[in-house]
């Protein structure tokens, strides 16, 4: 062999193990929480998650482009030049002689510090008003200010709605104000296909009834992504406000303890989002009957100590939530320990899947009334912890409860266990004590921990709530799964688990996360 073949072969051999040596680099840097000290990683299930849903094109009413000279008419040919023109033109449009009323928005990017939409810029329930984004290109709303280092938010936004009904916003990117993109406060709200970037406060807040937001990017937020309040927790009404299909990543730069989400009030759904790269909690929840469910939550709450991804206070007053069908992975930041759920008095939690937790898959937070039944829990430090509350009588949640409207006719038919609860102190050692571990169910759990333990359950709560048949197993017993190194955490139907038990489904991961 020629001297230049040699150093040829010795030259690829040391890119070899050089690219070898940083690919392990890059790899141990990934999984650095669960590695570093040399502790068990499962694979993440896989998930097929993403976009396939296009706003549909349709018929425009006025047009406006960023190009356009001040004197335009909003046609097509002659389109006005600013958004406050279009909406000018839509007040004075016979809406119930049409079916909508279209603003076609041109590529380009439009200086908006803050502009408002009230009654009077509202649509019909059979003629809603559309603002969208028309053609090829980018339309951006540009709120003239870009965050720094450090922010204090503002009470403005970019679009404020206050009092509007029946309107959308579609396809249009939100960015740069030192407040939140998009506050919306009415009902019949649709904010569709959006992107918001970089606020100093929230990115979008909504308060109202049937206000969604769906399809959209929410990222770099000052705060919190999305702030969601509707219904009335008195009559139980539901405000069927919906957050559904989003990416919601980056958010809490300059308010480190803030969630991704806050989502309250009474009948609202938070589904199918993916959340990642959150400081804090990715969701925090209250009130009643709100949905948080198919939701993939990944990579948050590594700025910290007890941080919850799904967060709740410690109230009794919070029944009819449900957190069903999430994915909750590799959360922390490795050294401090997290927690996947902590939940609320009267919460179902069903079908979830916890992996790679260093801290607590699920913990109780001192309620009562909680299902947890049908989840999998795999490569958590410490699965359940269920303790008695600790509170004296100037606790918050004494405050909370007595507040609430837990004792009114509406409630006693909607929630009966909650109305059910006693206050007096002489009663602390009845099940119907607020603060007592009382009534929750813990079965049909499959578990996979280190030493194959359920975890921490005080003689309270065994006593008081009922803990049925759950499957505890080490690590390595994954042959319970179709195919865990591959992702594929569907119980085998002929493996252990559906004979002890029979009552286990499989959790849909296919209907997990984004679609």
């Amino acid at each position: 062999m020629s001297k230049s073949g040699s150093k040829s072969r010795l030259i690829i051999c040391i890119l070899c193990v050089i690219l070898a040596a940083a690919t392990a680099a890059v790899s141990i840097f990934i999984i650095r929480p669960y590695y570093y000290e040399n502790n068990f990683f499962a694979p993440i299930p896989a998930l097929d998650t993403g976009w396939s849903n296009e706003p549909e094109p349709i018929f425009s009413d006025f047009y406006v482009s960023a190009n356009a000279s001040p004197d335009g008419n909003g046609t097509q040919e002659k389109p006005f030049a600013t958004i406050e023109q279009a909406k000018a033109a839509v007040r004075k449009m016979r809406k119930e002689q049409i079916s909508h009323a279209v603003i076609a928005i041109m590529a380009g990017t439009y200086d908006i510090s803050s502009i408002e939409f009230t009654e009077k810029d509202s649509g019909t329930e059979i003629c809603p008003v559309i603002y969208s984004a028309y053609g090829d290109g980018e339309v951006i709303f540009d709120g003239g200010v870009k965050p720094g280092n450090a922010v204090n938010p503002d009470n403005k936004a970019i679009i404020d709605i206050n009092g509007a009904e029946y309107i959308t916003f579609s396809s249009i990117t939100f960015r740069n104000t030192s407040g939140c993109a998009i506050r919306a406060i009415g009902n019949n709200i649709n904010i569709s296909f959006c992107t918001v970037q970089n606020t100093g406060g929230n990115g979008i807040e909504i308060n109202g009834m049937s206000i969604n937001v769906n399809n959209c990017q929410i990222s770099n937020t000052g705060a919190c992504a999305i702030k969601i309040n509707g219904g009335n927790r008195d009559t139980l009404e539901h405000g069927n406000c919906s957050v559904d299909n989003n990416l919601i990543a980056s958010t809490s730069k300059f308010d480190a303890t803030a969630p991704s989400v806050i989502i309250e009030g009474t009948g609202n759904s938070l589904t199918h989002n993916e959340i990642i790269n959150s400081p804090a909690a990715a969701v925090y929840y209250s009130g009643n009957a709100n949905k948080i469910e198919y939701n993939y939550i990944h990579n948050t709450c590594y700025e910290g100590t007890q941080l919850s991804a799904i967060d709740s206070p410690m109230r009794w007053d919070c029944y009819g939530n449900f957190v069903r069908y999430n994915l909750i992975s590799t959360i922390g930041n490795g050294v401090d320990p997290v927690t996947g759920v902590k939940a609320c008095s009267g919460t179902e939690v069903r079908g979830n899947m916890f992996i790679n937790i260093k801290g607590v898959a699920m913990d109780f937070n001192g309620g009562r009334d909680i299902n947890f039944t049908n989840n999998i829990i795999h490569n958590c430090t410490t699965p359940i912890v269920y303790q008695t509350a600790q509170t004296g009588a100037d606790d918050p949640a004494w405050k909370a409860l007595a507040e609430s409207p837990y004792k009114s006719e509406n409630w006693k038919k909607a929630y009966p266990n909650c109305s059910a609860i006693k206050t007096d102190y002489s009663a602390m050692t009845d099940p119907l004590f607020a603060a007592n571990p009382a009534n929750s169910v813990i079965k049909d759990n499959v578990i996979l921990q280190a030493k194959a333990q359920i975890g921490e359950i005080s003689n309270e709560a065994d006593t008081m709530s009922n803990i049925g048949a759950n499957m505890l197993l080490k690590l390595n017993e994954t042959k319970i799964f179709i195919d865990a190194k591959a992702g594929n955490y569907r119980i085998d139907e002929s493996s252990k688990v559906l004979i002890e038990l029979p009552d286990f489904r499989n959790i849909p991961f296919d209907s997990i996360g984004r679609y």
